[in-house]
This record gives structure tokens, sequence and C-alpha cells, in this order.
């Protein structure tokens, strides 16, 4: 199980409560090794980052009984990774987290919407324009035009110069 990926980042690793994304990143290297083991130095080289932070983060992992210290490294604990951290994650009081966050953008999304519906109804093209203003009385670089041809929308005929 792939605990911090490219794009998806297991909600233990998140926020302020989470143990942070190096952890994540400690434990999917030592899952994806295949006897389950490294040094410091190792993960240090490995995940880009110093033997002190290395051991810092694998600490945390141990005190959540994640990791454990073995001859001069960092092993994993655990058989089932998805299980300890689905177990982790009531721990650290984030179960649920995730339905909330997703409602929460919900409702922004619906708010957003309605506030571009309303400006649409206004008959103002952009969001945050002034009321009675439309996207024509802007010149090109978007600042309010009050004489068109200062903006070169009306070029005098070569007849008449």
């Amino acid at each position: 199980m792939r605990v911090v990926g490219a794009d998806v980042v297991h909600r233990s690793f998140k926020g302020r409560r989470g143990l942070g994304s190096l952890a994540g990143r400690i434990l999917d290297f030592l899952e994806a090794d295949g006897d389950r083991f490294a040094t410091e130095k190792t993960l240090a080289v490995a995940l880009g980052r110093s033997k002190k932070t290395i051991r810092r983060h694998a600490q945390r992992l141990a005190a959540h009984k994640l990791v454990e210290r073995a001859d001069g490294g960092w092993k994993l604990a655990v058989d089932d990774v998805g299980a300890a951290l689905a177990r982790l994650e009531v721990q650290l009081g984030l179960a649920g987290a995730t339905a909330a966050k997703a409602a929460e953008h919900e409702r922004e999304r619906e708010q957003r919407h309605r506030a571009q519906a309303a400006w649409r109804d206004d008959g103002r093209d952009e969001p945050g324009m002034p009321e009675g203003l439309i996207a024509s009385d802007l010149s090109s670089d978007g600042a309010y035009v009050d004489n068109p041809a200062a903006d070169g929308a009306y070029e005098p005929d070569e007849e008449a110069a």
C-alpha cells in the first residue's frame, strides 16, 4: 500500500495532527524494500534528508508502533500497513476528516457557482467587476476605459487627418 504518492497522501500524514509526509515516505520506503529494513543512512540518501531528520520522523512512527529500531536502522513493525494506518487515523482523531473536508469543499463550490450566476445575471462578465461594468468597457490590459479612443478602438480616417 502506497501511503505517499505523487498526488495522494494518507490522511494520517497530513495536517497539524498528522505525522508529516516524510514519515509517510519512510514508511513507503520500508514497505517497498524487500526485507522491510533500511539504515538511517540509506533512508537519508534515498529521501534526500539528513540522518537526524530521518531519525526524528522514524521515532514518531515508532511511537505509534509502525516501525522499530533494528541493527542501526529501522524496520516495519507491522505486517498489514493499511490496517495499522486505519488504527492510527482513529488514534490521531482524523477518522471522518475526509468526509467533513469533502462536504466543506462542496459548500464552497456551491457558493462560488451561485456568486458566478449572480455576476452573469447582472451583466458582468468577470467576478469582482463593479455593478454596471461589462467586459467591453475594459481595455486589452484589463483597465477600465473611459474613452474607447484611448485604447485604440477608435482610429481616425486617414482623409480626416
